[in-house]
């Protein structure tokens, strides 16, 4: 093993028993080169780490009331889309281009059929970068859709006429 100098040059190699920390003292000589090894992998992922985590991919979005330029300016080196369970993306989003500028899509979502049809299309039409509108979001818990199969299968209909005008493909029930 090299010890390093507060400069982080190495300096001369361990030669005395006395010279290593207790620890390693306390090791058989076949694994006193452990912790070495062990701080030099975890220093080598910790350095590849953040390509990694920078990597786009279509499958990865996030769950979250995106509400300035600046959150899309974070998030769009990792992730793809957004959705904030509402079927408008914030009104302080209203005059980007964030599909253009950033490359991270807006999914709308409608949560249950107490829905404007009309205001719904409206959007949709005005923002053609949407390409896919979550539908019925967990329909069997009460706090969310809470909707009996009967109601979700009747409103279908009316998601797949807004769907066919539009163009965006419709994407559930999500189920808990």
């Amino acid at each position: 093993m090299f010890a390093a100098s507060p400069e982080g040059t190495l300096c001369a190699p361990f030669t005395l028993k006395e010279d290593l920390p207790m620890t390693l003292q306390k090791l058989p000589a076949r694994f006193r080169h452990l912790p070495a090894l062990i701080l030099f992998a975890f220093t080598l992922g910790l350095s590849s780490a953040p390509a990694c985590a920078a990597e786009k991919s279509a499958k990865r979005g996030i769950a979250y009331d995106v509400a300035l330029p600046a959150d899309l300016s974070a998030l769009s080196s990792g992730v793809s889309w957004w959705y904030n369970w509402s079927p408008k993306a914030h009104d302080r989003l209203a005059s980007y281009d964030y599909a253009s500028t950033y490359s991270v899509d807006f999914i709308p979502m409608v949560w249950n059929d107490n829905l404007d049809d009309g205001q719904l299309k409206q959007y949709l039409l005005a923002h053609p970068s949407i390409h896919y509108l979550l539908v019925i979001n967990e329909p069997n818990l009460l706090d969310q859709a809470n909707l009996a199969p009967e109601a979700a299968a009747s409103f279908w209909p009316r998601l797949e006429q807004i769907a066919a005008q539009t163009g965006v493909k419709l994407v559930g029930p999500a189920m808990n």
